[in-house]
């Protein structure tokens, strides 16, 4: 099993202070996982996409519909969103995911999207 672990720094009074993210592999103690990222992501997709919301009148048809919905969201999300990088208390860059990752080098937009031919990636 990997995943997440927070480790939380609190100084006096129980004030929390910072808290710093690592990878961890292997088996990690229950009281350790955090899903606060996890449900924050949830959280976000239920906000933009309206199908993900109960009882809504923008539900999806097709599973074919569902999907693509989501595709569409999780490339706005990694391509074209920029995200705020942070070296402690100052901010450095604003970069994609897909950047930060170095899965892309520029931030895309919504025209070389609609443009892209997925074909040259074997998708």
């Amino acid at each position: 099993m990997h995943g997440i672990r927070a480790n939380h720094q609190r100084k006096k009074e129980n004030r929390l202070v910072k808290i710093t993210y690592e990878r961890v592999f292997g088996d990690m103690a229950d009281h350790k996982i955090s899903t606060s990222v996890v449900e924050g992501y949830n959280n976000k997709m239920r906000q933009r996409i309206s199908c993900l919301v109960r009882k809504t009148a923008a539900f999806s048809k097709s599973l074919q519909s569902h999907i693509a919905k989501l595709n569409i969201f999780q490339f706005k999300n990694n391509f074209i969103e920029r995200k705020i990088e942070k070296d402690g208390l100052k901010k450095t860059k604003t970069r994609t995911p897909a950047m930060i990752e170095g899965i892309a080098d520029h931030v895309w937009t919504w025209r070389e999207f609609l443009m892209c031919n997925v074909s040259k990636y074997n998708i």
